[in-house]
C-alpha cells in the first residue's frame, strides 16, 4: 500500500460468501427478472416500462454485489477519487447521464450525445493538504465522439523519519491518469465507449506505471423518454509494480441509471459501483435548476466498510449557453473535507 493509501484510505477486507439461502433467493431473483425483460417487449405504458426497468436494474445491481465482491486492497487507490464538480454534487451518481466532458471518466459511452467541442478544467482540494486538477476534451462527429483527459494528484508535505524516529527530509508523492477516449453509436437506442488509459505513480523518487482500459454502453429504451441507463467497466489491465510489489488495478463495475423531467428542469439518477477488492456503494442524486442559468444539485453515497468516504454531498452550477462553473463540496468524516471547482467552455463545432 503506498503512502497515498496510508494517509487517505481505509478499506475492509471484506470475505463475501455465497451461502445457500443467498442462493435460492439469487435463483428466485433470476427467473422473476428474466420474466420481466421478456415483458419489455410487450406493447404496455411509458410508466410500466419505466417500473420494469427500474426493476431490472436493481436485479442486476443485486446480482452484481454477490457475485462480483471480494477482499483485498489494489494498488493506485487514486483511481477510485470521483472526478468531476457535477457528478460529485449529485452524490457520484453519473454513469447513467455521462452527457458532457466528464464522461470521459465516468462513462465513455455516453460521449456521442455531446453535439459541441468541449473542454472541462477542474480543481479539487483533496485530503491531507493533497491537490487534484484535471483537463479533458472532446470533439463530437457525426455519430462518433474521441476526446481525452489528464488527471494529476500530488502531495510534498509528508515529514520522512527514519529508523529510530528521528525526522529526515520531507518526502512527496504523485499520480499521474492519462487517458484516451472513443465513442460511436451503435443504435438509435445504443452508445458504446472505450478507454485506453496510462496510470502512473511516484512515491518519495520510486515509479511505476501500468496500462489499462475502460468499456462503457449508454443504453436509451425506445418507449421511455428521458430515461438512460448507462454501464462501465473500469481498469481492465495490467498490474501496477513497485521494486518487487505487484498489486492489481482496482477493476470496477459500475451501473447507472438516469432520468430527466425537461419540463420540472429535474435530473434524477442513481448509481452502484462494485470494486473488486472492496464492498459495493449505491450513489444517488439531484439536479435541479432554478433558472436557465442556476442549477442546484444534491446528493448521497454509501460508505464502503470501513470507507470514511460515505454520507451527504451537496453543489451547485451557474452557466450559460457556452460556459459554466460549478462547485461540489464532500465529507469524509475525520479526515476532513474536499471541495471541488470545475469549469466548462464549449466551442461550436466547425
Amino acid at each position: 500500500m503506498n503512502t497515498f493509501n496510508a494517509l487517505t484510505c481505509r478499506f475492509n477486507r471484506a470475505n463475501c460468501q455465497l451461502t445457500n439461502e443467498p442462493r435460492r433467493v439469487l435463483q428466485g431473483a433470476t427467473a422473476t427478472h428474466l420474466f420481466a425483460i421478456a415483458n419489455l417487449l410487450n406493447p404496455v405504458s411509458t410508466q410500466v416500462r419505466l417500473i420494469k426497468c427500474i426493476h431490472i436494474f436493481f436485479f442486476i445491481l443485486f446480482f452484481a454485489s454477490y457475485s462480483f465482491a471480494g477482499d483485498g486492497t489494489g494498488g493506485a487507490q487514486f483511481l477510485k477519487i470521483d472526478v468531476g464538480a457535477r457528478a460529485v454534487g449529485m452524490g457520484g451518481a453519473y454513469t447513467g447521464i455521462s452527457d458532457d466532458g466528464l464522461g470521459v471518466n465516468w462513462n465513455p459511452g455516453g460521449l456521442v450525445q455531446i453535439k459541441s467541442r468541449e473542454i472541462n478544467l477542474m480543481y479539487n482540494r483533496y485530503l491531507q493538504d493533497t491537490n487534484c486538477q484535471y483537463v479533458s476534451y472532446v470533439q463530437p462527429g457525426k455519430n462518433s465522439s474521441f476526446g481525452g483527459s489528464i488527471f494529476y494528484l500530488s502531495n510534498s508535505e509528508i515529514q520522512g523519519y527514519d529508523n529510530s524516529g528521528a525526522e529526515t527530509k520531507v518526502l512527496s508523492y504523485s499520480d499521474t491518469l492519462a487517458v484516451f477516449s472513443y465513442a460511436r453509436k451503435l443504435t438509435n437506442q445504443l452508445d458504446a465507449g472505450v478507454n485506453l488509459k496510462y496510470v502512473g505513480e511516484n512515491i518519495a523518487g520510486l515509479s511505476a506505471a501500468a496500462f489499462c482500459g475502460d468499456l462503457g454502453l449508454l443504453y436509451r429504451p425506445e418507449k421511455i423518454n428521458n430515461l438512460s441507463l448507462g454501464l462501465n467497466i473500469q481498469n481492465l489491465g495490467s498490474a501496477i509494480k513497485f521494486i518487487n510489489e505487484s498489486n492489481s488495478l482496482p477493476m470496477n463495475i459500475k451501473l447507472g441509471l438516469g432520468y430527466k423531467l425537461p419540463e420540472k428542469n429535474l435530473l434524477m439518477a442513481l448509481d452502484y459501483a462494485q470494486p473488486n477488492d472492496n464492498q459495493g456503494t449505491i450513489a444517488m442524486g439531484l439536479e435541479y435548476w432554478l433558472t436557465k442559468i442556476i442549477g442546484l444539485r444534491v446528493g448521497y453515497k454509501s460508505a464502503n466498510g470501513e470507507d470514511a468516504g460515505g454520507g451527504v454531498r451537496f453543489g451547485f452550477g451557474v452557466s450559460n449557453k457556452n460556459i459554466g462553473i460549478d462547485y461540489a463540496f464532500a465529507p469524509f468524516s475525520a479526515l476532513g473535507d474536499t471541495h471541488q471547482l470545475g469549469l466548462k467552455i464549449k466551442f461550436k463545432t466547425p
